[in-house]
Order: C-alpha cells, then sequence, then structure tokens
C-alpha cells in the first residue's frame, strides 16, 4: 500500500529542508546578504544609492554629532542596512519621486560602529531599527512609514518642500 503525504505537508518539508540548509551554509544575516547579492567593491546599494563611506570606531558622542551633521547637509537621509527588507521598502518608495543619487544612504552594517551608530539613532528618534528616514532634517519614520507617506502623497508634500522635487 503507497504511502501518501499530503501536499502541504510535503511543501512544508521541503521548505524546512532548504531552511536548514540555508542556516547551515550561512551563519548570520551579514553573511546571507554577501551571498545572495555578491557584494562588490563599489560604493552602490542594490537599490542604486550611493552610499557614504563607513567611519571609525567611536563613541555615542561623536555618533550623534555625525548623525546631526548628515541630517543637516543632506535633504534627505537615510540609514539602512544591505540586508534589510525594510531598508528596500522605504528605499523604493523614495525612488517613485526621487532618483537615488538625490538622498544619501548609510549602510550601517558595513561600518565597524553599528551598534554605536544605531544607540545614537534612538537617541535622535526614538528607535534603533532600520531604516531611518530624514527629510529636510525631521525624521519621517521608517520602512512602513516612508511607504504608506509615498501611497497617500505626504512623501511627495516633504520632497516638495525641501526642495528636491
Amino acid at each position: 500500500m503507497p504511502v501518501s503525504i499530503r501536499s502541504d505537508i510535503l511543501q512544508l518539508i521541503i521548505v524546512t529542508a532548504c531552511c536548514l540548509s540555508i542556516a547551515w551554509l550561512v551563519r548570520s544575516p551579514k553573511q546571507l546578504a554577501e551571498v545572495l547579492y555578491a557584494r562588490k567593491s563599489q560604493s552602490f546599494d542594490k537599490t542604486g544609492n550611493q552610499s557614504a563611506k563607513p567611519g571609525g570606531n567611536m563613541g555615542k558622542a561623536e555618533a550623534l554629532q555625525e548623525i546631526n551633521a548628515a541630517i543637516t547637509a543632506n535633504k534627505v537621509m537615510v540609514y539602512s542596512k544591505t540586508y534589510c527588507p525594510y531598508c528596500v521598502k522605504a528605499k523604493n518608495a523614495l525612488n517613485q519621486f526621487i532618483k537615488p543619487n538625490q538622498y544619501t544612504v548609510v549602510e550601517l552594517d558595513e561600518r565597524p560602529d553599528t551598534d554605536v551608530m544605531q544607540d545614537a539613532l534612538l537617541e535622535v528618534t526614538g528607535g534603533r531599527s532600520v531604516p531611518r528616514v530624514f527629510i529636510n532634517g525631521k525624521f519621517l519614520g521608517g520602512g512602513d512609514d516612508t511607504a504608506a507617506a509615498a501611497a497617500n502623497g505626504t512623501l511627495q508634500k516633504l520632497l516638495t518642500e525641501a526642495g528636491v522635487l
């Protein structure tokens, strides 16, 4: 008598086996991003943004100073991580209205001081998760907030007020 397995159970077994295989091959989200996206020496991320150069190790006061200077100097500023789907979501929302070279992205996972920078972002914005999107010196929000602002017209208005559009 042949044994039959329901298709949903079979799919679950296949997905689980794939996940275990990937987990064995890749031991961190950063390594997974490197495997999936095969980073090159260019300073451009997957959405076409030119990334700011990583800084050296610094304390929280220096990180706060760097963040505040960057927010002031750039009309649109995004703190991101290369492998983060919410970061891609925020950048794609911005890309609906402006070109990737019209805003600055700091990829925190490419810096040696990621944790210090995220702690400083916590102090500035009330959250340390990424993305952290700033327009005209003001904190807009994260990936969902930026996508929602794109959908309801707020993002276009903010970009126009900032003089980017």
